[in-house]
């Protein structure tokens, strides 16, 4: 499965613009036949990822607050629920004496972790073969998720638990 990137989604807008510098490639490089620079929407692609960046932060900030955001187009939506999941800890034994896993439970945070949960399976989706698609956060929303949690603590109480 291939995964969808800010660049792959650029190539899909219509009103494409980029400038040519002699003999360099830009990236990312786009037909001549595609590009479209006179129009009111034409955007390059670093001014095109600032407005994309800035849409994803407020997005995550919004999420934070522990609040759902709808998806457009009734493709459901998005939340970070808490669950109560302990982690395998390598730098031990991982498994006990009776051939179980040892899972450390998270104590700064009462055992609770956070998770983004897509909700497609209710009555606001109407996106075909729902079970084909799934959102796996990034390694540094993941990270940024992390530092929030432990500057502070009662943040976790924020979400609701699934």
């Amino acid at each position: 499965m291939k995964i969808i990137t800010t660049l792959d989604l650029y190539k899909e807008y219509e009103y494409k613009c980029q400038d040519h510098y002699g003999k360099t490639i830009p990236v990312p490089y786009i037909k001549k036949q595609d590009l479209i620079c006179d129009h009111k929407y034409s955007l390059d692609y670093p001014t095109w990822r600032l407005i994309i960046d800035t849409y994803v932060k407020y997005v995550k900030e919004y999420l934070y607050q522990g609040l759902a955001f709808k998806l457009p187009h009734r493709m459901g939506n998005l939340q970070i629920i808490k669950t109560k999941k302990g982690y395998i800890d390598y730098t031990k034994d991982v498994l006990s004496k009776n051939g179980k896993l040892n899972i450390t439970p998270n104590t700064h945070t009462d055992g609770y972790r956070g998770k983004i949960h897509w909700d497609r399976y209710n009555n606001n989706c109407s996106l075909k073969y729902k079970w084909l698609f799934k959102v796996k956060l990034t390694y540094s929303f993941r990270k940024e998720f992390a530092k929030r949690i432990f500057s502070n603590l009662n943040l976790i109480n924020n979400f609701i638990t699934k």
